[in-house]
């Protein structure tokens, strides 16, 4: 049998000299013949044992030879404790994640001399994936691997494996990244003040992208010998079993905080733009539209009322078994994202000429000797500070608007041009951080009041009364429909991460998938209703999950690999313990108001 270590002989693994793989891919037709696949799958055993004389691959053969192929596999599967045991030799971590989590895929190069001296163990693991490949097309088998590894469509265009351009890489890696956190981008500068906060911006940038890099490096851009991973699979390859459940649990709960955001926002559009379609009262340059009688509906249709709606419109979409329809508009980001753009940067330089527009022109007018500057035509304190104590409600929202690390394998490995990934993670940050820049920094200046009255959800200090209004409400379109696309996808990412941990299949179920679904939108709801705060939200979420995912995670990989090759130094522990000591930090201090 061939061989997890480097310097064994590679025998065939079937007549011919070929191996399984290649005789399955060049000969489809074996898959449809139940006879021809089990003759297959004998030939298969039978090399085994006349490789290893090893008594659990004879009793496997006998099992084949009486037609039952399933029983064979069933022995292979049970066995594997036995060999387990037997082969005391084998490392207690390496034979663990071998048994307990099967996953498809084994590393043994020579900077991983923990797996590379264990060849017993490759050969265990790499007989299992030969009889999971061997398994009936036309039939059950639990000895098939779960493919635990997340559609790479769910973060791309569509473009094909292995097809994908740089500029599809790097525009996928700034649609994923460009989330809600761009609407309270405004308020979380105004709570840091408007030079800390630019700093801070950039700071932060710099950090994440640093701990993205190590997620990209040791993930070797989405494939270790040839098969997908996930970090979560690195996390499980360097720091066991514990750590890759720590992962799991980690990134579904930053999802979970994402996907409360997206379902308050969602509620809050849904009610401006019904409103508006039921009493489009709007003043644009002196144009009155007439209100119509709604001494009723003000009592139905409520902040409190949309969210049962929404409800009832995105509850089937939660449901589908495929969710393909909605990979095919993720296109539909990068129009809500230029269109947003579009809109602070127009805001910003003609707001003033709408009227009582809340946003346009500049109002910094400082006042020499004092960090708070004053807006001299309305005279009302624009609160416009240097530096304010909220700086850390900024570092919580940052952690999580540049979150990619558990998406960054998913949209690299199917890179044309995989030499080019650091630098297309690079310019993708480079691109989110000025997107990030502009519309803080546009919305933050062109204000036109307090700086402090500037809302978590910017386009809520727009009303109708505002003569740029309508602008603002295409926007709250806009960027509705993209959350009707995205929510599903996002959905199905925690439906999938939960469901393949603990039953090895996305879909277990109809009822597995309602009861998973109603509980979850159950908490969409209440929190929407009585707590729908999305600075509050992001900060937290970011500074809890993302702190462990972003920081924690890969400090810890990149210290056991470099533990393994021996060149673990004393300027490496410095550099990730300072890493994980300020997301320590950066959570203790979303409890604590600081005041100056």
């Amino acid at each position: 049998m061939a061989s997890g270590g480097d310097g064994m002989e590679k025998k065939p693994l079937l007549p011919g000299g070929e191996r399984p793989s290649a005789i399955l891919i060049s000969q489809p037709s074996l898959w449809n013949s139940s006879a021809a696949h089990d003759d297959v799958a004998k030939s298969y055993a039978s090399s085994l044992a006349s490789v290893n004389d090893d008594p659990l691959d004879q009793s496997i053969q006998n099992a084949l030879d009486l037609g039952d192929f399933e029983t064979g596999m069933a022995q292979s599967y049970s066995g594997r404790h036995t060999i387990r045991t037997a082969n005391s030799d084998i490392d207690a971590r390496s034979t663990s994640a071998l048994s307990e989590t099967r996953r498809p895929f084994h590393v043994s190069n020579e900077n991983r001399e923990t797996y590379a001296n264990h060849n017993k163990a490759a050969d265990l693991n790499h007989r299992y994936r030969y009889y999971s490949k061997l398994a009936p097309a036309n039939k059950e088998n639990p000895l098939i691997m779960p493919h635990h590894v997340i559609p790479h469509t769910i973060f791309t265009f569509g473009v094909a494996p292995g097809e994908q351009s740089n500029l599809v890489t790097i525009l996928s890696l700034w649609n994923t990244m460009m989330g809600t956190s761009i609407l309270a981008m405004p308020w979380a500068l105004s709570e840091a003040g408007f030079a800390l906060g630019i700093g801070t911006i950039l700071f932060m940038m710099f950090l994440t992208i640093s701990t993205c890099v190590i997620v990209v490096h040791y993930g070797n851009g989405g494939n270790v010998d040839g098969e997908p991973v996930e970090f979560s699979d690195v996390v499980r390859l360097y720091l066991g079993h514990r750590a890759y459940i720590i992962a799991v649990a980690v990134s579904v709960m930053t999802l979970g905080g994402c996907m409360i955001v997206y379902y308050v926002l969602m509620s809050g559009f849904l009610y401006e733009i019904v409103d508006f379609a039921h009493d489009p009262q709007w003043s644009a340059d002196g144009l009155d539209i007439n209100r119509t009688d709604s001494s009723h509906w003000e009592d139905i249709w409520t902040e409190h009322t949309s969210p049962l709606v929404l409800v009832a419109i995105l509850f089937p979409l939660l449901n589908l078994k495929n969710v393909s329809f909605f990979t095919r508009l993720n296109s539909l980001g990068i129009f809500s994202i230029v269109y947003m753009l579009f809109f602070v940067l127009f805001t910003a330089f003609a707001g003033q000429d709408y009227t009582d527009s809340p946003f346009g022109g500049a109002h910094l007018s400082p006042i020499l000797g004092d960090p708070c500057w004053v807006n001299k035509t309305t005279q009302e304190p624009c609160n416009v500070a240097w530096y304010k104590g909220g700086l850390f409600k900024l570092t919580g929202v940052l952690m999580l608007s540049f979150f990619i690390h558990n998406g960054a394998l998913s949209i690299m490995r199917n890179a044309k041009h995989p030499k080019k990934n650091m630098q297309n993670l690079f310019i993708a940050y480079f691109l989110v951080c000025l997107t990030y820049m502009i519309v803080a920094v546009c919305f933050y200046v062109s204000f036109n009041g307090d700086k402090s009255r500037i809302q978590d959800n910017f386009l809520k200090n727009f009303s109708k009364s505002n003569g740029n209004y309508f602008f603002a409400l295409l926007a709250q379109i806009f960027l509705l429909l993209q959350m009707f696309t995205v929510f599903p996808l996002l959905m199905y990412v925690v439906r999938f991460q939960l469901m393949t941990s603990f039953y090895d299949d996305p879909y277990p179920s109809v009822f597995h998938v309602l009861f998973l679904n109603a509980s979850v939108i159950s908490i969409f709801v209440l929190v929407a209703i009585y707590y729908p705060h999305i600075g509050t939200i992001l900060r937290f979420t970011g500074a809890i999950c993302g702190g462990v995912y972003v920081f924690v995670l890969p400090v810890l990989v990149r210290r056991a690999a470099l533990m393994k090759e021996g060149r673990y130094q004393s300027r490496h522990a410095l550099m990730g313990w300072s890493l994980v000591s300020f997301a320590i930090l950066n959570v203790v201090m979303q409890f604590i108001p600081l005041e100056f």
